[in-house]
């Protein structure tokens, strides 16, 4: 189903109208099927252990067709190759509790550390260095690289958005309205950057030098949660308490899809297929979206595993992250659209 909406902006308020070392471990897959190819008409998932209590969360695609993500439980953060080869290198802050991570203008990854309040950065060596945020406890959740070279990132509990150069400068901007608890962040198509409101059921955007402005989404209790620019020039964002998919144009316009009820939608990302795949914790699959918003699920085959992050990877894979089983999931799509293996 869906449902358009657009907001105008009234009297400086929106309005809505119709319309280091590191430890390497081999590790074998587990696959769902005798050949890890995509097929006609079939989805492949694979799927890596990691180190147990890890926690994984959140993934990017690095250099060299690796997947690098956070390990919230481990305090460390992980990097895995195509063909299943980890690698972890721990955090020199103590229960820092690695959040989201993303790649960076100068070839390293960089993290946001929730309870450490750091900016961290990671080699493709394990170098690690940290960066202190100067507003204390600001929660940092969501990063994202700019168009400017610096990285982005989003400030919770600090209820700022954060920008950081390479050489550790930070910058903070604090929003126009209290408790939006602004969670991740993304680069836009119109060179500003774009974020989610979850405490104010907004989407944010801010300019590289800082104005802010704010967009109401159509009923409170949205819960907006993590945003990505997509092919067609809109931002796409995942609504976990209304178990949505929103798309917001630049201008404001704004439509919703709906799931089926209970999937809780967290993370999305742009697969090389030109759609949009979203990761459906409670559900235990993964979404697909296309640009026309037709709707396909692909199971997970380990039950209850509550995948969390997703990102595109090489060879039309996507990969995400499965926080409760402790594993990297790596889905291959099928070569030609199909409706989806179904989930329960």
């Amino acid at each position: 189903m869906r449902i358009r909406y657009s907001t105008r902006k009234s009297g400086g308020r929106f309005r809505r109208v119709a319309a280091g070392a590191g430890i390497v471990v081999a590790l074998t897959a587990v696959l769902t099927t005798p050949a890890d190819t995509g097929v006609h008409g079939v989805a492949v998932v694979t799927e890596f252990p990691v180190t147990a209590g890890a926690g994984p969360t959140f993934v990017a695609a690095g250099t060299g067709s690796t997947v690098w993500f956070t390990e919230l439980k481990g305090n460390r953060i992980g990097r895995m190759t195509p063909g299943g080869k980890l690698t972890e290198f721990p955090i020199p802050t103590a229960n820092s509790a690695p959040l989201d991570i993303t790649a960076g203008p100068d070839g390293t990854m960089w993290f946001t550390e929730f309870l450490g309040n750091r900016i961290g950065r990671v080699t493709g060596t394990g170098h690690i260095t940290e960066f202190p945020i100067p507003t204390a406890d600001s929660r940092p959740e969501g990063i994202t690289a700019g168009p400017d070279g610096n990285l982005w990132f989003a400030e919770g509990a600090g209820n700022k958005i954060g920008r950081i150069t390479s050489a550790g400068r930070v910058t903070e901007f604090p929003l126009p309205n209290p408790d939006s608890a602004p969670h991740n962040i993304t680069a836009g198509p119109d060179g500003a950057m774009w974020f989610t409101e979850p405490g104010a059921d907004r989407i944010g955007r801010i300019t590289l030098a800082g104005q802010i402005s704010e967009f109401t989404l159509p009923a409170p209790q949205r819960k907006p949660h993590r945003i990505v620019t997509g092919p067609d020039g809109n931002l796409w964002f995942t609504e976990r308490a209304v178990d949505r998919i929103g798309r917001i144009t630049p201008t404001g316009e704004i439509t919703e899809f709906q799931l089926t009820e209970g999937r809780l939608p967290l993370d999305i990302t742009v697969g090389a297929d030109g759609n949009l795949w979203f990761t459906e914790r409670a559900a235990n699959c993964i979404g697909r979206i296309t640009l026309a918003g037709e709707i396909a699920e692909f199971a997970i085959p380990t039950p209850a595993t509550e995948p969390l992050g997703i990102t595109a990877g090489a060879d039309r894979t996507v990969w995400f992250a499965e926080g409760n089983a402790d594993k990297i999931g790596r889905l291959r799509p099928p070569l030609h659209p199909e409706d989806g293996s179904g989930c329960p």
